[in-house]
C-alpha cells in the first residue's frame, strides 16, 4: 500500500509555513470549534459547524465536517505532511 500523504495549507500565503516546519508539526485554524478531540463523531463536529457557521449553506457545513473529522481521526505516525507542496515530512507523533 502507498503512503499517506496530507496537504495542509499553513494559511494565506502560507505564512506559517516556517513555523510548522520548525516546530514538526502542522496545524489547522478552525479555532472556533476548540479541541477536535471533544468531539467523539463526525455528527458532533456538523452539530459544532452548525452553530459556529449558521449562514454556510448546508453542503459546506457538510464537507467541513467531514474534512476535520478526517483530520482528526486519521494522520498517525509515518503520515506524510505536505505544505502547500514546498515542504513534506513524515510524521513521529499521532494527531490529538
Amino acid at each position: 500500500m502507498g503512503a499517506t500523504v496530507w496537504m495542509v495549507r499553513a494559511a494565506e500565503g502560507g505564512r506559517l509555513a516556517d513555523d510548522f516546519r520548525e516546530r514538526g508539526v502542522v496545524a489547522i485554524g478552525w479555532t472556533d470549534l476548540g479541541d477536535l478531540n471533544q468531539y467523539p463523531d463526525k455528527e458532533r463536529i456538523k452539530s459544532a459547524v452548525d452553530s459556529a457557521y449558521p449562514d454556510w449553506p448546508e453542503g459546506r457545513k457538510q464537507t467541513s465536517a467531514s474534512q476535520l473529522e478526517r483530520f482528526r481521526r486519521e494522520p498517525r505516525i509515518g503520515v506524510i505532511t505536505c505544505i502547500r507542496l514546498m515542504w513534506c515530512r513524515r510524521s513521529k507523533t499521532s494527531a490529538g
